[in-house]
């Protein structure tokens, strides 16, 4: 059900929001002369939005952001109204119904030529951190590969469900919905041109699927394209529901984490960490055009076994230095680690132009860790093409000094970028102006209808003690050169 969120609901929807929300329902007259007619109303400060809307998607339902604006140009002095977000359980960003931890998946399928190849596409993504994936599948193991992906919704091309597949998918889909209040929608891939050249495939007609439902609700900036990480069901062992469930991997049989395979082996530090500990007890997304790397994952997977001995191999030697020699390292990259913003969330708000200063100083902060863990590398690590007398000195076996310089090598050096936005922002005039918020809003809380006044007296109070054409009390968080 779609629920029409601004400051006010009337009608129907009035109903709703008023019970989701806990909210006086109140009415108003509508109409002229004796055709006038009350009908349901109810509303909330705008400020009170963020935390409203989570409540309403939580509790099963979207919403559509509508803003007032006036064309450019124009004097009339008529304000118009478009839709600027629809918010919906896989589409968030930085609400607060989105779990730190966990991924938040919204899921399309697709399949061409109305499915006579019987094989269906997956293609899924995570807005929030902009992970993205595809996979094939059909439809007898479909169930079992939702469940691997966990979404929050699903959505399918609306020509779709015309089709004989189609049919036998929503019925699928409606069994999920009722036993995992999973959301799912239907969109149009008309207005979407197709970016593929060659023949189409049931990845690319899901990848479709998706792009399209998230120009639907990411009104204002779409996310562009973006090349997902092919799931190769070749080389890893899959999973199915039921095994999934029945050996607790992620979830015990009573519910919840604790008494989990996930519980008993998560030692992360960092929501990231925490994610990705997850996803990969459950499946290995491996891509078919470049080999896999032990930097996409530093544990052996007891739940989804690679095929590839070689690799296996290589995770083995990733591990074993750093819980043997390397474990004065280890203490100190958990250490580091905890001081760091969750970076994939991070950098996706700012890609979706979301983000803030304070977005670029954590930004700022990994940069500089990831130099610190290569200098540490660089520390404690034998140099390379050392003898073996050498790396006996040091504790270490050549394929365990290879596969740690092999991750840390992906790692990247951006300490250019990390200087850059040093320079630009002022942290301590950025802390200034966030205790000055924060003073506001208490003032607010405490005075009531007295708190504009209250403001004045102290803001005169600051002025008279400032020295300056503009005053002390003026923040400049951006440093103009």
């Amino acid at each position: 059900m779609t629920v029409l969120v601004v400051d006010q609901s009337y009608f129907d929807q009035a109903r709703i929001v008023a019970s989701i929300l806990g909210i006086k329902l109140t009415s108003k007259l509508f109409g002229k002369g004796p055709s006038r007619v009350r009908e349901p109303f109810c509303g909330f400060p705008l400020s009170h939005l963020v935390k409203h809307v989570s409540t309403i998607v939580e509790a099963g339902h979207k919403v559509v952001i509508v803003e007032e604006f006036k064309e450019a140009g124009t004097s009339d002095g008529n304000i118009k109204r478009k839709v600027s977000r629809v918010v919906t359980p896989g589409t968030g960003v930085d609400e607060t119904f989105v779990e730190m931890e966990k991924m938040n998946f919204v899921l399309a399928l697709g399949v061409v030529d109305g499915g006579e190849g019987k094989e269906i596409g997956m293609a899924y993504r995570d807005i929030s951190t902009g992970a993205s994936f595809t996979r094939t599948s059909t439809l007898s193991s479909l169930r079992d590969n939702i469940q691997l992906v966990r979404p929050k919704e699903v959505v399918i091309n609306e020509r779709l469900e015309a089709t004989l597949i189609g049919e036998q998918i929503l019925t699928l889909l409606r069994g999920e919905q009722q036993r995992e209040s999973l959301m799912v929608s239907a969109v149009s891939t008309d207005a979407i041109p197709s970016s593929s050249t060659s023949a189409p495939s049931s990845q690319s007609a899901a990848e479709e699927v998706l792009l399209a439902y998230l120009a639907s609700t990411l009104v204002d900036l779409p996310p562009p394209r973006t090349r997902a990480t092919f799931v190769d069901p070749t080389q890893v062992m899959q999973l199915d529901a039921v095994t999934l469930k029945s050996l607790e991997i992620r979830e015990s049989l009573r519910g919840g984490v604790k008494g989990s395979l996930l519980y008993g082996v998560k030692r992360t530090v960092t929501p990231g960490g925490t994610r990705l500990l997850s996803e990969r007890l459950c499946e290995s997304p491996l891509t078919s055009s470049r080999p896999y790397n032990q930097s996409d994952s530093c544990i052996l997977l007891a739940a989804a076994p690679l095929t590839n001995l070689d690799e296996i191999h290589s995770r083995l030697a990733l591990v074993s230095a750093f819980h043997t020699n390397l474990s004065p390292s280890r203490s100190f990259l958990r250490a580091l680690l905890r001081t760091l913003d969750d970076t994939p969330r991070l950098l996706q708000r700012l890609h979706l132009r979301r983000g803030t200063a304070f977005d670029l100083l954590g930004l700022k902060n990994t940069m500089r860790a990831l130099q610190t863990i290569r200098q540490d590398s660089d520390d404690r690590l034998p140099q390379t093409g050392a003898s073996d007398s050498i790396l006996a000195e040091y504790g270490l076996t050549r394929e365990e000094v290879d596969a740690v310089r092999k991750l840390v090598s992906r790692l990247g050096n951006f300490d250019q970028l990390a200087n850059e936005i040093e320079i630009a922002i002022d942290e301590e005039a950025l802390m200034a102006q966030t205790r000055a918020q924060e003073r506001k809003a208490m003032v607010a809380e405490e005075y009531g209808d007295r708190a504009k006044e209250r403001e004045e007296e102290e803001e005169l109070a600051v002025r008279a003690e400032s020295d300056g054409l503009w005053g002390e009390d003026k923040f400049w968080v951006i440093r103009d050169e």
